[in-house]
């Protein structure tokens, strides 16, 4: 990959990980609180989940992990500890039914709340 291109995917990168991490601290506050459906969307949803019970923002949410994720990878760059990445997380904990211990919306909020509390801008 040329350094032009590598120039623009990284710049790509950034726009899409602030607006991921914006929508993300705009968000989870309210889920926090509320325990919403934040963390379903149609990829992680578990059975019985009609699709009109999910949450535009959800929706908007995986949309950008995924762009995230992708760009990474195009860069090879880890995801590991990522805005992205933390979602994803999330919204897998939230959908296992097959684990009785798994955090609900609202400590899934308060978690992610506080792995994006370094990254907010001052």
């Amino acid at each position: 990959m040329n350094l032009a291109r590598r120039e623009k995917l990284e710049a790509q990168l950034a726009e899409t990980e602030s607006e991921l991490s914006a929508l993300l601290l705009s968000s989870l506050p309210h889920t926090a609180m509320h325990g919403d459906m934040l963390f379903c969307n149609s990829r992680f949803h578990p059975k019985g989940v009609r699709p009109h019970w999910l949450d535009a923002r959800s929706e908007s949410l995986i949309a950008l992990a995924d762009e995230a994720m992708e760009i990474r990878a195009r860069l090879g760059m880890s995801a590991v500890n990522s805005p992205a990445q933390w979602y994803i997380s999330a919204c897998e904990e939230a959908v296992d039914t097959r684990n009785p211990h798994r955090r609900g919306p609202r400590q899934l909020a308060a978690w992610l709340l506080g792995m994006l509390e370094p990254m907010r801008p001052s």
